[in-house]
């Protein structure tokens, strides 16, 4: 397996790990945010996006969607590197917007997180050789 599938492949795991802990505890994952939202947070965060989105892309050339993978990718960078503009405050109100729909919606959000992390273990998987 090329390494850069394996890195996403790893991503993807860690993506499904995350819905999980999402769903069980939606109210750590809120005050883990919350925690988080400070200027050296978001640089750290932007930073992650970026890393993110450049290996995503990196993989693209070796997986079963590279356009969907590439574009994915180049998104993930372009929020990276939007996400210190947006601020602080403003990524505040959004969290507590989030929040207000409850734990429900949170878990939700963890479902997307799984489907989110399983797409990109699937396509980065080697498909199946037929004999």
């Amino acid at each position: 397996m090329h390494p850069w599938r394996a890195l996403v492949g790893l991503v993807g795991l860690l993506a499904i790990a995350f819905g999980v802990f999402t769903i069980a505890s939606p109210d750590a994952v809120v005050s883990f945010s919350e925690s988080i939202l400070t200027p050296t947070g978001l640089y750290v965060i932007a930073a992650i996006r970026i890393v993110l989105g450049v290996v995503l892309v990196l993989a693209a050339a070796h997986s079963r969607l590279p356009r969907v993978l590439r574009v994915l990718g180049i998104v993930i960078v372009i929020a990276g590197a939007l996400t210190p503009v947006f601020g602080v405050e403003r990524s505040r109100a959004v969290l507590a917007w989030e929040a207000s729909f409850g734990p429900m919606a949170i878990r939700l959000l963890g479902l997307v997180i799984i489907a989110l992390g399983g797409f990109l273990i699937y396509v980065v998987r080697p498909s199946r050789q037929t004999a």
